[in-house]
Order: C-alpha cells, then sequence, then structure tokens
C-alpha cells in the first residue's frame, strides 16, 4: 500500500509546493479551473454537456470554499526553515478576535523615585541596561503595545515583546542604510511570530529579527541581550531602574492563562523537534559581540533542567561561560566567565530558593494578617568564585564582595522562548535538557 501512497503523496506535495508560490487570485483561478476540468470527463457522463459544465463548476466553488476556509489562499512569504533545501512559502495569517489590543505611539517612562508601588515584587519585566541606564518593561504592559521604541544616548533601540512565543527580543532599530526608525505592530504573523512594521513599509519577523517583506527584505537586525525576570529582581539589581509606565494596562498579564496552557501558538503548528514538549520554555545562549554575532553558536538549554540544576560552569565553542536559574525570580542568564583575563569557577554561596507560590502566599497573609511572611521580600542569590572567594550577584553579574568587587561578568545574549517557536526557526541546536 505504501508503494502507491508514498508516490502519490510526492506528487501531490510537489504540485502543491509550484501553487502556493502563485499569487493568491491567480492559485485560485487555477484551482477552480483544475478541478472543473478534473471533474467534467465523469460529470458529462450523468448530466450531459451544459449541466456537467454547471456541476463542475458548482463543485470547483464548493471545494474552493473549504480551501478559502483552511487559509490555503493566504498571502505567503518565503521562508528558509530547518530541515528545508529551499525556501518555503510559509502563510501570513491575520490575527483575529481582538488577541491585540491599542498601541501607542507615545512612550513614558516613570524615574527611580516614581515606581513605588506599581508593581508587585513578582510581576514579571523585560529588563534592559546599556552602559548604566536601566529600563524595565512591565509584561503586563508589553502583553498591549508589543514595541516600545526608545534611544539611549543616540542609539535607536525597539523592545519587542510576542507572548504567544513568550520571546522578548531588542533591536538596534537601524536600517540597511544605516538610518534609524522604529517598529509597530501588525495584525500579522508568521508561524505564530508577528510581524512588526517600519516606517517604509518593510515587515520584520519578531522572533528573528529579519526583515521579510518590503525594502528592507533580508537586512538582519542587531539584537542587544535583555532579561526576563520579576520586577523584585530587577529593580534589586538596578535600584534606579526607571520603567515603562504601565497606565491604562491591565493590572495582571492578559496572558497569563495562555502561559499556563497547553495551548501552542494561536494556529496549530507543533514544533519540528521532539526533543522538548512543544510549550517547554529553553534559554538559548549566544555571544553577542561576535563578529557574525546572526550566525555565532548557539546554545540551548532546557528551563525545567535549570530548575534542577541551575548552575552551570560550562562552555559554549570554547568560550567559558556560566549558566544560572535563580528559582525565587524564575530568572535565566548566561555569562562569560571571564574577568581581566582571568577564568572563574563559579558556586552558589547562598540558598537558591524554589519560587514561592503566590496564591499560597497571598492566602497565608490573609490568614495571618502579617505582611512579614516568608518570602515577602526578594532575597538575591549569591554566588562565590572560587579562584578568589568574591561574591557575585547572580541576576546582574556584579561582584559585590571580595577581591574583584565592582567588576561585572560580560552578559550574553540569552534568549527565552517556547520550544515549539525555536524548534521552527531554528536548526539542530545543541540542546541541554
Amino acid at each position: 500500500m505504501s508503494a502507491v501512497l508514498n508516490p502519490l503523496k510526492q506528487i501531490i506535495d510537489w504540485f502543491n509546493l509550484r501553487l502556493v508560490r502563485l499569487e493568491p487570485r491567480v492559485r485560485a483561478a487555477v484551482i477552480f479551473l483544475g478541478v472543473m476540468i478534473l471533474l467534467y470527463p465523469f460529470v458529462i457522463q450523468i448530466y450531459g454537456p451544459l449541466w456537467g459544465i454547471l456541476w463542475s463548476a458548482w463543485l470547483g466553488a464548493f471545494a474552493m470554499y473549504f480551501l478559502f476556509r483552511s487559509g490555503y489562499f493566504s498571502k505567503r512569504v518565503s521562508l528558509m526553515l530547518p530541515g528545508q533545501r529551499k525556501p518555503y512559502p510559509e502563510k501570513i495569517r491575520k490575527i483575529q478576535g481582538g488577541v491585540r489590543f491599542n498601541n501607542w505611539d507615545e512612550v513614558s517612562y516613570l524615574a527611580g523615585g516614581e515606581t513605588d508601588g506599581i508593581l508587585a515584587r513578582d510581576d514579571r519585566v523585560i529588563g534592559l541596561e546599556i552602559d548604566g541606564d536601566a529600563i524595565a518593561y512591565p509584561l503586563s504592559a508589553m502583553a498591549l503595545r508589543e514595541v516600545a521604541n526608545e534611544e539611549f544616548g543616540e542609539l535607536p533601540i525597539s523592545v519587542t515583546w510576542s507572548p504567544i512565543t513568550y520571546a522578548a527580543r531588542v533591536f538596534v532599530s537601524l536600517g540597511p542604510d544605516g538610518e534609524a526608525f522604529t517598529l509597530a505592530p501588525t495584525e500579522q504573523m508568521v508561524l505564530n511570530s508577528p510581524l512588526l512594521e517600519a516606517e517604509n513599509g518593510s515587515l520584520y519577523l519578531q522572533f528573528t529579527g529579519e526583515a521579510i517583506m518590503g525594502p528592507d527584505a533580508g537586512h538582519q537586525l542587531q539584537r542587544l541581550p535583555c532579561l526576563n525576570t520579576t520586577w523584585g529582581a530587577w529593580r534589586h539589581a538596578w535600584p534606579d531602574t526607571e520603567m515603562l509606565s504601565p497606565e491604562e494596562t491591565p493590572d495582571s498579564d492578559v496572558f497569563e492563562s495562555y502561559y499556563a496552557s497547553t495551548r501552542a501558538g494561536l494556529f496549530p503548528q507543533g514544533s519540528r523537534d521532539k526533543r522538548l514538549p512543544d510549550k517547554d520554555v529553553i534559554l538559548a545562549v549566544s555571544d553577542p559581540d561576535s563578529e557574525m554575532p546572526m550566525a555565532a553558536p548557539v546554545k540551548a538549554y532546557s528551563a525545567h533542567m535549570l530548575q534542577q540544576e541551575p548552575l552551570l560552569n560550562t562552555e559554549l565553542a570554547g568560550m567559558p561561560v556560566l549558566v544560572l536559574s535563580e528559582r525565587s525570580s524564575a530568572s535565566y542568564v548566561a555569562f562569560e566567565r571571564v574577568v581581566d583575563g582571568r577564568e572563574l569557577t563559579f558556586a552558589g554561596e547562598t540558598k537558591n530558593s524554589f519560587r514561592p507560590n503566590r496564591v499560597v502566599e497571598r492566602n497565608q497573609r490573609e490568614e495571618l494578617d502579617d505582611e512579614a511572611m516568608p518570602h515577602s521580600e526578594y532575597d538575591p542569590w549569591i554566588l562565590r568564585d572560587e579562584q578568589t572567594g568574591s561574591l557575585w550577584h547572580a541576576v546582574s553579574g556584579v561582584c559585590v564582595e571580595g577581591e574583584m568587587e565592582g567588576a561585572r561578568l560580560r552578559v550574553l545574549d540569552g534568549r527565552l522562548s517556547f520550544w515549539f517557536a525555536w524548534s521552527k526557526f531554528h536548526g539542530d541546536v545543541e540542546l541541554v535538557h
């Protein structure tokens, strides 16, 4: 049976690949006429020439209806994905049902002294630090606006967040001509990753930072490291941090139920790689200062594994690397463990407690009417290096005590995302799980 089905499947795939490369209207016309021509010799035997044409047209329209409903005639874009020898035309899907909300052009920030009481310590933020300037972007706000365009000095950046793929990406917003631009969300996505639009109409894929349509097509944006962490952890590491104003946003992240569910994306597209469940979170680590950062070696770490083994003295393409999971803030971060030419080896100094259950903690407070409950304040994880005995802050990578006090580990590009999304856009990455 398979000897017959396999060649038939190959023939269908061959025709389908050529059909989906056509413009949607041309594709629809070709399929409609093709169905009519295939059915006419059979229908004419029953209904005669005239009625045979009408019935063939009706059956062709019937087939077209289901193809339209399935999105077969959606606009497409060519993407080179893992395991493919040639670019494949992937669907550009439109987001329905009010999944996205209003986007505000104006970006306002709260200074360090104005952030008190705005967020709970366990509220998650995207933390960005450049040359000592730190800004926190609450996920509750970013879930609605998705993009915040800013300038650090003369450096234009776009902080982006995709709750569907759990991907925070920060890009240097410079086009192929070196001119600065801003990005804005659209109602379109490819493989569950949103498309972001530049002023010149170019569409950038949020997950990768590559322009896939428009004048900038093929241009790759430079990424900057950022951290998905809690407000308590970020503010402890950067006390003078500013915060994206969360005004006009809900008190909690509207996607929290999605994070906790097994649903992988708005559109059903499972992972290409079955080494992990679709919804597992991974930390992909690479060197942002590589001569070719977009082609730099990458190693992925399962977040579940890092919860069990939260400190790894390891290597990435021969570079000594420290990969950490601070359990109390569910923060995953990677550093180069070389300072002033000296390779360091780290071990935990203080207890790395698991993140408390917010519901249980809130109920305990209500019952005991006591705000001084265990875990009520953020308790940073402190590390000690074996070479000098100095103490280091796990989230910031700053030495807080000892011979190397004031030194800081170089932050690597650690990208969090759901596995189903990562495995769509990247090849057979080395996975530690």
